[in-house]
C-alpha cells in the first residue's frame, strides 16, 4: 500500500518526501518466490494460462521460453522466473507463491 518508487523518484530530483505517502493504503502480505528448473533445452512450460485466472498472483516474469536452452545454476541470477503474491498475511502470500512455483508452472526440460 505504500508506492515506494513514487517516493524514491521524488527525492531522486531533489524534491522532498511527502511523509503522507508513506502511510499505507492497504495491509496485505505479499511474497515473491523464483523458478529453478534444471538444465536442459525448455520444451514447454505448463500451467500459464491458469496464472491469468488467479487474482492474487500480481506479477509474473520469465526469462526464458520453449526453446531456450537453461544454463547450469550456479547462482541466484541463473533463476528463470518470478512470481509475485498477495494474502492476507504475509504466511498466505507465501504458501500462494510457493503453490505457483511447485504446483502450477512446471518447466518440462529436455536435459542435455
Amino acid at each position: 500500500g505504500v508506492d515506494i518508487v513514487e517516493v524514491v523518484m521524488d527525492i531522486s530530483i531533489g524534491d522532498p518526501p511527502d511523509l503522507k505517502k508513506f502511510i499505507p493504503t492497504k495491509n496485505l502480505g505479499v511474497a515473491e518466490r523464483f523458478f529453478f528448473p534444471p538444465a536442459g533445452k525448455i520444451k514447454r512450460i505448463k500451467g500459464l494460462e491458469r496464472l491469468a485466472d488467479i487474482d492474487w498472483v500480481k506479477k509474473f516474469t520469465l526469462y526464458y521460453r520453449p526453446g531456450d536452452t537453461l544454463p547450469p545454476l550456479t547462482d541466484h541470477t541463473g533463476r528463470a522466473g518470478s512470481v509475485v503474491t498477495v494474502g492476507e498475511n504475509v504466511k498466505q502470500a507465501i504458501e500462494r507463491a510457493e503453490t505457483v512455483v511447485r504446483d502450477i508452472v512446471r518447466f518440462e526440460v529436455e536435459k542435455l
